[in-house]
């Protein structure tokens, strides 16, 4: 008897998942529009990120980051980052990157995207640029992302790299 109602549960425990996973919704458009939002957003890669890994995908990262936005690679393998070190690995990338090459100074272009302090900085330029110090981007470099410079913005711990695919 009691044999024959474990039976009974089991079975309509076993009919229930059964059912339950035969529902009349397609999941199929769904998947297409993300395939697709996807696609478009990797082809102009107008949507910033800030996810460390999926960055060090294209790229070295030879230290910690505090902050990071990134703007790429997309359809014309271009990278644009500002990444934000503590000050002692900000010293280290510095002096890392003069060795390979002598910096220059110049100014350069703020994103909108750009963190709030940099763009703070533009403003106050009152040419919306800032100053920064231009390196080579060889310690950041990784196949095919070879191309570029890697600037350090003056008086902080934020470093812009600018790379490119050969």
């Amino acid at each position: 008897m009691l044999k024959t109602k474990l039976i009974a549960i089991f079975a309509s425990i076993s009919i229930g998942i059964t059912v339950s996973g035969c529902g009349s919704s397609d999941p199929a458009p769904q998947n297409a529009n993300s395939v697709a939002v996807n696609n478009a957003n990797s082809a102009s890669r107008t949507v910033t990120s800030t996810n460390v890994e999926e960055l060090g995908l294209y790229v070295n990262i030879p230290y910690d980051v505090e902050d990071i936005a990134f703007r790429g690679p997309g359809a014309g393998k271009h990278i644009l980052a500002v990444l934000k070190f503590s000050h002692s690995d900000a010293e280290k990338a510095a002096a890392e990157a003069s060795r390979i090459k002598p910096p220059a100074e110049a100014s350069a272009s703020v994103e909108d995207w750009y963190p709030e302090e940099l763009t703070a900085m533009a403003d106050l330029s009152g040419d919306d640029t800032i100053k920064v110090t231009v390196y080579s981007p060889a310690q950041f470099a990784n196949e095919p992302y070879t191309n570029g410079r890697l600037m350090r913005v003056g008086g902080t711990d934020y470093f812009i790299l600018d790379i490119k695919a050969n």
